[in-house]
C-alpha cells in the first residue's frame, strides 16, 4: 500500500505469467477499500492479462526509476502507458 501526495495505491508485484486468479487479492482489497486504486507492477508481457482484469499496470522497472503514477512533477507524462487512471 502507498499513501502520499500522489494518491493511494494498492500494489501487487508479479513476475512471469499472470492470470486473473493471481490478481484476486488486490482486486478484493480495492473493493473493500475504494480509496485505494489497484496497480499491478509486472513485466510488459503480462499487460494483457492485467488489462483483462480491469486493473492498472506499470512496468516494475519504470516504477523503480520513476515511482508511482503522480509522483513526477505536474505536467510530466507518466513513464508507462499502461497505467489506467481510476481503474478498479
Amino acid at each position: 500500500m502507498l499513501d502520499g501526495s500522489w494518491g493511494r495505491w494498492a500494489l501487487e508485484v508479479k513476475t512471469g505469467s499472470v492470470s486473473a486468479g493471481d490478481l484476486k487479492g488486490v482486486a478484493e482489497f480495492t473493493r473493500r477499500f475504494p480509496d485505494y486504486r489497484p496497480l499491478v507492477l509486472c513485466d510488459p508481457g503480462a499487460r494483457a492479462a492485467v488489462e483483462r482484469s480491469g486493473l492498472g499496470w506499470l512496468d516494475w522497472r519504470e516504477f523503480l526509476l520513476d515511482g508511482p503514477p503522480g509522483a513526477r512533477a505536474r505536467g510530466t507524462p507518466p513513464a508507462a502507458a499502461g497505467v489506467v487512471p481510476g481503474a478498479h
